[in-house]
């Protein structure tokens, strides 16, 4: 029985120890910008934000014109 948790306790130590290593390399790696770091980077913000808001806000109103004309129908029709 001792040696099966000797076994385990080893196991656990060489996993512990490659975990550590692992988490060491990637701290190292972290001063460094990765392709997707620039990618982010490469892109302005601005102008997609700019573009979004009037994209919905040509969305938005499309609908409301569809919706004010249907609005207006109904209107009609009960008068």
């Amino acid at each position: 029985m001792n040696s099966v948790k000797e076994k385990m306790l080893n196991k656990y130590n060489q996993a512990g120890i490659v975990a550590g290593s692992l988490i060491l390399a990637n701290s190292a790696h972290a001063t460094e910008t990765s392709n997707v770091e620039q990618l982010f980077n490469s892109v302005d913000m601005g102008g997609v934000a700019t573009a979004v808001v009037t994209i919905g806000g040509t969305v938005l109103g499309i609908f409301l014109a569809y919706k004010g004309i249907t609005l207006v129908k109904r209107a009609i029709s009960k008068a």
